[in-house]
């Protein structure tokens, strides 16, 4: 990927880091390198400062193992992810199907023993006229017989069925693998997403928490001046109500931030049990995304991406299974040796006799060569075309698709940092004017409805920049599971 240029101190800081920012600090380092950048937007960076009830309800950030990381994450989703197991587990049976491929160029051996014994007892017998008749004294006889083998037997020419059967393995095993990858890559993308989903939901529940802190000062402003007459009755009713309202949007807010963080639980592979305080580190700032080249992008999708590469493994497997089949038409030959021993006992030898007296052997070789079989062999190779062409033109969507979504981030990247550079201007003005609207509320120039109108709107760019934020950062983490890159 094409250079990118950290924003330090743009994305998600805390007022503190803003005021800094404002007084001079530093944007931020240059990242030569596009993986590189997507990885440190990505990675996890200590939880930004709290205010008010929102620093009261959550663990303290410097406990050991209180705060969540989004590399920790990112670790349990990929070793619990039921896909990525799955994915994993497809890769044992792709060995196990080569290793078998491997071998049918063996010969295969077969041995047995066998340890018989029959007896009788004769008291009837047709006579010469066929009449049944009966014996004054019946017979009665026993035998026994035991028998050994080994048997050894080779394929020689299978007109090359072996070979192509071995690279068919060959390709599904390596499609397995880039599966693995894929299903890593989608897990590592749903638990970024659910990650930022709940550091946004546990932003907006700060805000809620900061707002209502404020309405309650606001409320106790409104009584002092109710007390000397400045506002009225209803101007008082009014900040009574519009604290209840705060109390009810930080509920609101708290059990929108819960189920993020189940959320988030559950893309971990976890039960979706998260404790009461679920503290996340905050993510380092955006990289530039203006020095983003799309076309290097797309490029590097292709190469790299590995839905992609497995679609291409199965074409060729597909054409591999094709000549496997075809192979059906030719002759086999095959060669083989049997060794025996056997021998037959009387009534009184031993009945587990295991070095018989008489021996045999053999050795053969057999042609053969299958003229007809009811059309199966042309439904194996019609099978395996009809597999080929699916994947074919699965590789050829996938691409299609890569390239489209690859642009269309690389360009909602771009707006969305525009738009966030814009709302957090928005916002500083609101904030500023906000604290306008206070003091002239304390001097009587500007009404209670007035100033809460400007509360609200304030309130309202607040979200916006969080949102933002949110969205910019989804954006990249879907570009990195499209290209690569560190995770």
């Amino acid at each position: 990927m094409s250079g990118a240029r950290s924003r330090g101190g743009r994305s998600g800081e805390a007022p503190a880091e803003r005021a800094a920012r404002r007084a001079g600090s530093p944007a931020g380092a240059v990242v030569t390198c596009a993986a590189v950048a997507l990885a440190c937007v990505l990675a996890p960076r200590p939880a930004r400062a709290q205010s008010g009830a929102a620093a009261a309800r959550q663990p303290a950030a410097g406990a050991p193992g209180d705060t969540l990381t989004l590399g920790t994450a990112i670790r349990g989703a990929l070793e619990r992810s039921p896909d990525v197991r799955s994915a994993r587990a497809a890769v044992s049976g792709a060995a196990a199907d080569r290793l078998a491929a491997w071998g049918a160029f063996l010969p295969r051996a077969d041995a047995s023993t066998s340890f018989y014994r029959y007896s009788f007892t004769t008291v009837t017998f047709l006579s010469p006229e066929g009449l049944s008749q009966r014996l004054s004294d019946p017979i009665t006889d026993k035998r026994r017989s035991t028998s050994q083998s080994l048997q050894l037997s080779w394929d020689l020419l299978r007109g090359g069925r072996r070979f192509a059967e071995l690279g068919a393995t060959a390709a599904e095993s390596r499609a397995a693998s880039l599966r693995v990858s894929d299903a890593e890559r989608t897990a590592v993308s749903t638990v970024k997403q659910a990650f930022f989903d709940a550091l946004l939901r546990q932003r907006l529940a700060e805000m809620a928490s900061d707002q209502l802190e404020a309405r309650r000062q606001d409320l106790e402003v409104t009584r002092r001046r109710y007390q000397i007459a400045a506002v009225d009755r209803s101007d008082l009713l009014g900040a009574e109500i519009q604290v209840h309202r705060a109390e009810l949007r930080l509920a609101d807010a708290r059990a929108a931030a819960r189920e993020a963080e189940r959320q988030l639980e559950v893309a971990m592979g976890r039960k979706g049990e998260a404790p009461d305080s679920l503290a996340l580190a905050e993510a380092p700032p955006l990289p530039d995304a203006d020095s983003l080249d799309a076309n290097a992008l797309v490029r590097q999708a292709m190469g790299e991406n590995p839905a992609l590469a497995a679609f291409r493994a199965d074409a060729a497997a597909a054409s591999l299974r094709k000549w496997s089949a075809r192979s059906r038409y030719l002759p086999t030959i095959s060669l083989g040796f049997d060794l025996s021993r056997s021998e037959q006992l009387g009534p009184n030898g031993s009945f587990f006799t295991f070095d018989p007296s008489n021996h045999s052997n053999s050795f053969f070789v057999a042609a053969s060569w299958n003229l007809f079989n009811g059309f199966t062999r042309h439904q194996e190779a019609a099978q395996a075309a009809v597999a080929q062409n699916q994947a074919l033109a699965s590789r050829s969507k996938k691409s299609h698709e890569i390239e489209r979504d690859v642009r269309n981030l690389v360009a909602e990247v771009r707006r969305r940092q525009h738009r966030l550079e814009i709302q957090r201007e928005v916002a500083d003005l609101s904030r500023q004017r906000v604290e306008l609207a206070r003091q002239q509320f304390r001097l009587g120039s500007l009404s209670f409805i007035e100033l809460q109108n400007v509360i609200d709107q304030a309130t309202s760019d607040e979200q916006a920049v969080a949102q933002e934020l949110h969205d910019a950062r989804v954006a990249w983490a879907r570009l990195e599971a499209l290209v690569g890159g560190g995770s």
